[in-house]
């Protein structure tokens, strides 16, 4: 009868055991989730390079964009445990799009996309959701045009285009912060 409690006892010891070392592994796959995105959508707003921020991704290869969404700040907000990703709803203030071809359309929108993250290989990592443009800060952009112009390489008519594509993103930001 001993050995039976002993055993039921050990069997209750060790089921607590598992529980709650789940329930801690899964708080911090949860706080690490939020942190790994917090990180991929600074690095994509600094405009990093591809082997910066694929580390922090599931896809393989990205497409070339000929423009991106100029962002003034962004928001991480709720997030939800759904099968085997977390979503994390993220809330980005756009002031517009920039082209390659140095065009700005300004269209100043809240945009809240929903990113999938997946626990792989020890890591969170984005799995989602493919965009149409990849975001900008734009202080980034204003920075990046900055330097374009400053380049003595860059030609008379260049360095117009890039002059107005500046003061419409400046107006652009101006506008929000009003």
């Amino acid at each position: 009868m001993i050995i039976k409690r002993t055993s039921l006892a050990i069997i209750i010891y060790i089921t607590c055991v598992i529980a709650t070392s789940d329930i801690v592994y899964s708080a911090s796959q949860k706080d690490t989730a939020v942190v790994t995105l917090d990180k991929y959508l600074q690095m994509r707003l600094d405009n990093a390079n591809w082997e910066e921020y694929s580390k922090l991704i599931t896809w393989p290869d990205e497409p070339s964009w000929d423009c991106k969404w100029v962002d003034d700040g962004y928001k991480i907000g709720a997030e939800k445990k759904k099968q085997d990703v977390v979503i994390i709803k993220v809330t980005h203030n756009r002031i517009g799009l920039y082209c390659y071809d140095y065009t700005f359309k300004v269209g100043r929108k809240a945009v809240t996309i929903d990113y999938e993250l997946a626990f792989q290989n020890n890591q969170w990592k984005v799995k989602g959701p493919m965009i149409d443009y990849p975001d900008i800060s734009a202080n980034t952009l204003l920075k990046e045009l900055r330097a374009s112009l400053a380049d003595t390489k860059t030609d008379a008519r260049r360095n117009e285009q890039l002059s107005a594509v500046l003061n419409k993103i400046k107006s652009a930001m101006n506008l929000r912060n009003n």
